[in-house]
């Protein structure tokens, strides 16, 4: 009677066992789910990346809608990022710098779109970059830009500078100006600059 015991026992042992070993099999063959750090690759720019002026997003992209999430990215040295969504179409009167009369015509050009952003309202002179935000791997939280967009292994930085009658935006592979270029769009202004841009 023992031994018919202990040999039900072993054989109830040795299946739990089996079926634990091939629940990890299952288990490991399954792709890890995406996570923060997961690097991204972006193979079109122009319609992932714009530029900002005030609460308007200039893009090259004509189908986002309200509640896109775009993050702001600052041009200053610190790079920071806010995220936040399309409001909607961007206009002249609803406050988008770039389409008042004497800009329309040249920065319409070029298949641009623009859009209002649910930006607060303390900086209306606010220059930024724009990314759409399903293509950064980092958190909706204030924090400095980290990304690696076209996926080569280095942080990319953004930029701008002034030509003679307005502005370059940019995006770089690695740092400003040395790294590859890999999104570039202007901003018509209207009046004269002093050029910052390199020849």
């Amino acid at each position: 009677m023992n031994l018919t015991i202990k040999r039900l026992i072993f054989g109830c042992l040795s299946i739990v066992a089996l079926w634990q070993l091939s629940a990890c099999d299952n288990k490991s063959a399954t792709p890890p789910s995406p996570t923060a750090t997961t690097p991204v690759k972006i193979t079109d720019f122009d319609k992932n990346v714009g530029w900002i002026h005030g609460n308007c997003l200039a893009i090259k992209h004509a189908n986002l809608l309200s509640g896109t999430m775009i993050a702001v990215i600052s041009l200053d040295s610190q790079q920071t990022v806010l995220t936040v969504p399309v409001v909607g179409p961007g206009s002249a009167e609803a406050g988008c710098p770039a389409l008042l009369e004497d800009r329309i015509k040249q920065n319409t050009q070029n298949a641009r779109s623009f859009y209002l952003l649910s930006l607060p309202p303390a900086d209306p002179e606010r220059l930024a970059v724009g990314i759409l935000r399903n293509n950064l791997p980092m958190s909706n939280e204030i924090t400095t830009f980290t990304a690696d967009l076209d996926g080569d292994g280095k942080n990319d930085s953004v930029s701008s500078c002034d030509t003679s009658e307005g502005m370059k935006f940019s995006l770089w592979s690695g740092a400003v100006t040395t790294g590859k270029l890999l999104w570039s769009d202007y901003y018509y202004l209207g009046y004269d600059l002093k050029p910052t841009c390199p020849p």
